[in-house]
């Protein structure tokens, strides 16, 4: 990308930015653009289409010309350019502008005339510039003024596009062309690209996108890629140019033909992922597995044809859909249902996933100039959706369930070159459309595809995707799952522009409903609410209604608003709006029912109780629904009265459902109570499992499993890795192997019901907080997804304990792996108290949480922190590549001598602590802290995230600087209570030593063997070191980079 921009005296207007900006990268897909096959007089991805004596070709290649820095989208600027490297005999039609918050991916098209009309050309200079406006007078950050230009067109001729300069002075006319009038069409504003503010607004001047205003498979007009530059206006406003027409008599004649389709779905076919909800076969409470399938799998299994009249003679579909009646509307007269056996029902609407594929309906769109591959997926069955109202999830039981569901995404490619610029994502009864800078993709250029939670939506990118207010809507929880839909595998069923070459499927034509209607009277709901409600939840009632959308997906949301009002009004009454104790901590104000809870909505956790803090001061009191003590800790100084002073009063843990089922009724060291049991535990950990001694004894292990680590990177290198998943496997793999000397079959599957389990623990909120409200725990699905990861778990453990076991090893030979360590401890009858293959299991389990969860998010912040700092990266790096350059291979005899790697860990964990807010912990008997009285049974956080942030202890705190830890005594091992990411006192963390050889030989050897570079030209200000919001702290976005493996 060029840049020409003239010098500028106007010294008041200059701006001079110290950060990048996405644009600054230009964008480009992950693999090359295919090579696409000839066909007989085809143009596609020819570059160049005619559309009747108007060559157009489209032009991505761009020099800039303006750009402001502040107002338009995320109040960054925009950028203003003009066309590069333009074909012999093409002209510019007009300039392009993108925004300033995403990279430089976009065209504008160039025109040739080649009508060989002497006087009434396709093309022509025009007459004259009018200024529309310039930016000298706006105050606002830019390069210099800018001066945007309207050309005036001859008669018989329109403008398509402005003129952007620099310069008061006018362009040339031979700097452009306009279009003869008939091979124009009319133009629409259709999104607000900048204006000086952070919306569009009709006293200031706008920026907007131009498209034709008629389009669809059938319109002719030609998107041309300008821009409507004027003041004010909106969407709707009368737009001073012009788009361009297709009038060629072929005006598809630069559609792919079958075997260009061929190649486009298997360049561009995404994979679509199915919500992970959607993997369990077992039946569980709220749940069903509901799953794609073809269409002829589904018809032909028992689905039945209705007639309106006749429903007690329902009829099989014959195969293909051959017997369904042709053409017609929804009126009702005709619907397919599920077969009328309950059991045969349950199995179709399970689906049958590896029949599934796409149906492909390829259309001409914007003018025959872009193609839209529409891929088409069938489920015979949708399931429920669910609310989400403020941080809670409420399943919507039946509501939302219907028969027979189509949905689909779309592909649109350039016909000029074959790129893939957008793509289509039906959400609910409408969707969007994302560039190709918003997709993820995979294998090559793939994009990926997330359905959410019972396939209501799709979307590019995993998450919650809510839909409606902040307070209230709909969750279309998405997230990857090892059941995946290949869109590649697909059927090509309409092509209207290919003729008789496409031959459409009999029930393709059908157009009548493919299951039954089913329709909620919301008014007569609602009334019968109201007649119950005290005038206070009428107003309730009132709000929530008018904070929902009244677009149509929401309609059954509010027909669930009588239960989910039932539940508040039992619990309003439940709730204690006093507390005994008047010498409690400062805190914020409580709400009736929820306490504070409404406070910790809409962001993370630890930021919110910093946010407090710094309001309320650094021991703070919270109720959180029917917890009424919550001590929330910000100081170092009351951390040691916590953990030191105090340390046998709040060394025990509160109950919670969540380490009730997942840990073998909170069993683990981590969880269980402070006791005989905990001591036992305790010491097993400290002189056996985890100590210093027995860590080392896995030194092997650990070398081994980073090794095929830096293997497997040397086979990518040059290629973009997932390091974020590669760390993850083996921190996840190292404690498997210590724990059971080798890595059992079933590894993957006890991997992955842990990760879930973890990231399902945040879900349990509502129940957890009102544990009295057992409907509450019935409603939520998280409790019964972890009971089933449970099981789950349980049967790879005892299975792995039990083959231990029946080793019948002697009492003679050493154990070399710490599940013989505890089965030793099981056998041993002066334990007291006695293990049991439960507490076993809890501990092993806890290990792998730890050691692979917990380190990994770590380790991959250290490499986050790193590239973007790239002097603590090569500092790091050059002190590595000296230690051992003796040796030329990195093993664990010379980690002690890595002191500025060993202070990079250090860094990571004060910015981003495993656990935030660490365990919480829970006081036996009443006491006194800082002067405020601590009821017993308070459950007691500490903000050690805030803690290792907070400039009272650490200068320049938010920056990234291992330098403060050379020549300084401070460390992790619960000492300073300044930085305590392991925490402190009687439970602090047994695996400290463990985790610590683990990230220091994994970082070491990332180093040693790596450059490292961000992909897709990214520059280092641009990597989001976004948190995800839960119990841990981890990357939001995998760490995606290219390895350059070091030469020796």
């Amino acid at each position: 990308m060029g840049s020409n921009l003239p010098n500028c005296s106007c010294a008041e207007n200059l701006f001079n930015k110290n950060q990048a900006l996405p644009i600054e990268t230009i964008f480009k897909l992950p693999a090359e653009t295919p090579v696409f096959p000839p066909g007989e007089g085809d143009g596609f991805a020819s570059r160049i289409i005619d559309l009747g004596g108007l060559q157009v070709s489209q032009i991505s290649i761009f020099n800039k010309v303006w750009a402001t820095y502040e107002g338009g989208s995320d109040n960054v600027g925009a950028t203003v350019f003009e066309p590069l490297e333009i074909p012999l005999g093409f002209f510019m039609l007009g300039s392009y502008i993108q925004p300033n918050n995403k990279p430089l991916f976009g065209w504008v098209l160039v025109a040739k005339d080649v009508s060989l009309s002497i006087t009434n050309g396709t093309l022509k200079q025009p007459v004259d510039y009018k200024l529309v406006w310039n930016s000298s007078f706006e105050k606002i950050k830019q390069d210099s003024p800018a001066y945007v230009w309207l050309p005036t067109a001859p008669d018989g001729y329109k403008a398509v596009g402005h003129v952007v300069t620099t310069t008061p002075d006018k362009p040339s006319v031979d700097k452009i062309r306009c279009v003869r009038a008939d091979l124009t069409d009319q133009c629409e504003a259709y999104s607000w690209i900048w204006g000086p503010g952070k919306d569009s607004k009709l006293s200031s001047f706008n920026f907007f996108d131009a498209r034709p205003s008629n389009r669809g498979t059938l319109a002719r007009g030609v998107r041309v890629g300008t821009f409507v530059a004027q003041i004010g206006g909106s969407t709707t406003s009368p737009v001073s140019i012009s788009c361009l027409k297709n009038t060629n008599a072929k005006s598809t004649t630069s559609m792919p033909n079958l075997q260009q389709i061929e190649a486009i779905v298997q360049a561009y076919s995404p994979s679509m992922y199915l919500h992970p909800d959607d993997e369990y076969l077992r039946k569980v409470r709220f749940y069903r597995e509901y799953l794609t399938s073809s269409v002829n799998w589904y018809v032909s299994n028992g689905v039945l044809l209705y007639t309106k009249g006749e429903e007690s003679k329902p009829v099989p579909i014959a195969p293909n859909g051959t017997n369904l009646p042709q053409g017609g509307t929804k009126d009702g007269a005709y619907w397919l249902d599920l077969p009328a056996d309950p059991a045969e029902k349950e199995r179709v609407k399970k689906g049958d996933l590896p029949s599934s594929k796409s149906y492909i309906h390829v259309k001409p769109m914007l003018g025959g100039t872009f193609t839209d591959i529409v891929m088409w997926i069938f489920y015979p069955f949708n399931g429920n959706a669910r609310a989400k109202v403020g941080k809670y999830t409420i399943p919507l039981g039946v509501i939302g369930e219907h028969v027979g569901d189509w949905e689909h995404v779309a592909l649109r490619v350039s016909n000029f070159n074959g790129i893939l610029w957008e793509m289509y994502f039906s959400q609910h009864s409408k969707g969007t459309w994302y560039d190709a800078t918003q997709l993820e993709f995979q294998s090559g250029n793939k994009p990926v595809v997330y359905s959410s939670f019972h396939g209501h939506a799709t979307y590019p990118h995993a998450g919650l995707n809510p839909q409606g207010t902040e307070v209230i809507g709909l969750r279309n929880d998405t997230a990857k799952s090892e059941k995946v839909v290949d869109l590649g595998s697909y059927e090509l069923v309409s092509a209207e522009y290919l003729g008789a070459a496409v031959i459409e499927p009999p029930w393709l034509n059908y157009f009548r409903q493919w299951g039954p209607t089913i329709d909620y009277n919301i008014d007569d709901e609602l009334r019968k609410v109201e007649k119950i409600l005290p005038d206070n939840a009428k107003v309730l009632l009132e709000t929530i209604i008018k904070a929902l959308p009244t677009s149509k997906p929401f309609h059954y949301l509010l027909s669930f608003l009588p239960l989910s009002l039932c539940v508040l009004l039992r619990l309003v009454k439940r709730s204690s709006f006093h507390n005994s104790t008047s010498n409690l901590p400062p805190g914020p104000w409580k709400l009736p029912l929820i306490g504070n809870l409404h406070q910790l909505a809409g962001s993370k956790n630890h930021h919110c109780l910093q946010d407090l803090a710094a309001k309320y001061g650094p021991i703070m009191h919270l109720k959180l629904g029917e917890e009424p003590n919550i001590i929330v800790i910000t100081s170092a100084e009351i951390a040691h009265e916590i953990m030191k002073t105090h340390d046998i009063n709040f060394s025990n843990r509160p109950e919670g459902l969540f380490f009730k089922i997942y840990a073998y009724n909170s069993t683990d060291i981590e969880s269980c109570s402070y006791g005989d049991y905990w001591r036992q535990l305790k010491k097993i950990c400290t002189i056996e499992l985890l100590s210093t001694k027995r860590v080392q004894l896995f030194r092997s292990i650990r070398e081994d499993e980073v090794s095929k680590l830096v293997k497997t990177i040397i086979a990518s290198e040059g290629s973009v890795v997932n390091l974020s998943e590669m760390i993850s496997s083996v921190l996840y793999g190292i404690p498997a192997r210590a724990a059971f000397r080798e890595k059992n079959r079933n590894h993957q599957t006890l991997v992955s019901t842990i990760k879930e389990s973890i990231q399902l623990e945040e879900d349990l909120w509502l129940a957890e907080l009102h544990p009295s409200m057992r409907v509450l725990q019935m409603m939520s699905r998280a409790k019964a997804k972890i009971e089933q990861l449970h099981i789950e778990a349980d049967i790879i453990l005892q299975d792995i304990l039990d083959d231990h076991r029946n080793r019948n090893r002697s009492d003679c030979e050493i154990a070399d792996n710490l599940l013989d360590v505890l089965l030793k401890f099981r056998k041993d009858e002066d334990s007291d108290p006695p293990l049991t293959d439960d507490n076993i299991k809890a501990i092993i389990q806890e290990m792998f949480a730890a050691g692979g969860d917990t380190t990994s998010n770590v380790v991959a912040w250290g490499m986050s922190e790193m590239i973007k700092n790239p002097k603590v990266m090569e500092q790091a790096r050059v002190e590595v590549r000296r230690v051992y350059a003796s040796k030329g291979y990195v093993d664990e005899s010379e980690l002690h001598q890595l002191i500025y790697l060993k202070s990079v860990i250090k860094e990571t964990l004060r910015l981003h602590p495993p656990a935030p807010t660490l365990l919480p912990r829970e006081n036996r008997e009443s006491c006194s802290i800082n002067g405020y009285e601590i009821p017993a049974k308070s459950k007691v956080l500490i903000n050690v995230w805030a803690i290792g942030r907070d400039p009272k202890y650490w200068p320049e705190a938010e920056s990234f600087k291992p330098e403060r830890f050379l020549n300084s005594p401070i460390d992790y091992r619960g000492t300073n209570f300044e930085f305590i990411p392991f925490g402190a006192g009687r439970r602090i963390c047994p695996g400290i030593t463990f985790a610590t050889f683990n990230m220091e030989l994994l970082l070491a050897h990332l180093l040693y063997h790596f450059d490292w570079k961000l992909p897709n030209g990214m520059k280092i200000e641009e990597l989001d070191m976004t948190e995800t919001a839960g119990v841990s702290v981890k990357r939001k976005y995998d760490l995606c980079l290219i390895p350059i493996a070091r030469m020796s």
